[in-house]
């Protein structure tokens, strides 16, 4: 079996390498601790581990879950307590494979699986093939992307529906595949976010709207620009620092930027979020919530953090002449309501 740890880039990124060294080689002791008699534990490098054990298919998933269930508890790190998990892949010989090549191959698949799939346990089976190498061959095209140029960045406006003036735009990355033609963002975003570079991407994204809105506010257009981002980076406490330097590299105020964030991305780790929000919102950088209403987060809690525009969801808006119970609930939604804002005098929502 193979085991990954989750976000763990998130550590290094956050507390440093240092503190990265300390959590694997606890983590490593416990595996240690965790693994039955006759078991061998490696490290195969980075934050990735191999254990290899005897036994059939239900001995291996009771393995797995006993080594992921060693890493319950919270790893203390000087004065911090922080909580390390690990999604793990399962192959079986001689039903997976009879030798050590087509076994590691088989248990990467399954552990890509679970990751993609959210599950911590995944064992494999032969119908993950198809789909996981085609994946892992689309993300591997899909870094050389990243540093090759082959993604683009376009925009789509914002009007004000009482005069029709375009007040803002969304950028909205592309990705134009020399051999596959265009690669719907839906079919690489997923495998950005779960793989890590979907903070390249960002950043990529990021640094290129704010140059073309200095462009465009040289050029007399006095819009906002807004900019997507992920679940992930709602964990990331260095995230206000590269939005300050962005600004700062372009000369772009910051009342002029919108970050999207998900209702689902907020609750994924609600208390690194309402950090990083409040965070971003003390630059001035605006806060948007995109697909407002999909989610689960309340009314209080989005109250909570203050956020500036709501985004109703396409699924709201689309019957809205036709279905009551829907142009009552946007009706509601973007119906102006005053409330105090933070310093700087802004508060209410922007529907």
């Amino acid at each position: 079996m193979l085991l990954d740890l989750d976000h763990f880039k998130d550590f290094n990124d956050t507390l440093g390498h240092p503190v990265g060294d300390t959590i694997l080689r606890q983590v490593a002791g416990r595996l240690v601790g965790a693994a039955p008699p006759g078991a061998t534990v490696h490290r195969l490098g980075g934050d990735e581990f191999a254990v290899v054990v005897t036994g059939g298919l239900a001995a291996a998933r009771q393995v797995a879950y006993d080594l992921l269930g060693a890493l319950e508890d919270p790893i203390q790190v000087d004065s911090l307590e922080l909580l390390v998990r690990a999604s793990a892949g399962v192959a079986v010989a001689p039903m997976h494979g009879a030798d050590v090549e087509t076994l590691m191959k088989h248990a990467d698949i399954a552990l890509y699986h679970a990751k993609v799939e959210r599950d911590r346990i995944s064992l494999y089976s032969q119908e993950f093939d198809v789909n996981t190498l085609e994946r892992l061959q689309l993300l591997a095209d899909l870094r050389a992307a990243i540093t090759d140029d082959q993604l683009r960045v376009v925009y789509q406006p914002q009007a004000r529906l009482a005069d029709r003036t375009v007040v803002a735009v969304e950028a909205l990355v592309r990705w134009h595949h020399p051999q596959r033609g265009v690669v719907p963002p839906d079919a690489f975003i997923p495998l950005a976010e779960n793989s890590g570079l979907v903070f390249s991407i960002t950043a990529f994204v990021l640094d290129r709207a704010l140059r073309d809105l200095a462009h465009w506010r040289e050029q007399g257009y006095e819009i906002r620009v807004s900019v997507n981002l992920s679940a992930r980076h709602l964990s990331d406490l260095a995230l206000t620092a590269q939005v300050a330097d962005a600004l700062g590299r372009h000369r772009v105020p910051a009342g002029a930027l919108v970050l999207e964030v998900t209702e689902t991305g907020i609750l994924a780790d609600a208390v690194r979020a309402d950090i990083v929000i409040r965070g971003l919102r003390a630059l001035g950088v605006e806060v948007a919530i995109d697909d407002y209403g999909t989610g689960n987060a309340s009314l209080a809690y989005l109250r909570r953090l203050e956020i500036d525009e709501l985004k109703v969801d396409r699924s709201f808006v689309t019957h809205i002449r036709s279905v009551d119970h829907d142009r009552i609930i946007v009706r509601s939604t973007i119906e102006p309501c005053p409330r105090p804002g933070p310093a700087g005098g802004r508060g209410g929502y922007r529907g």
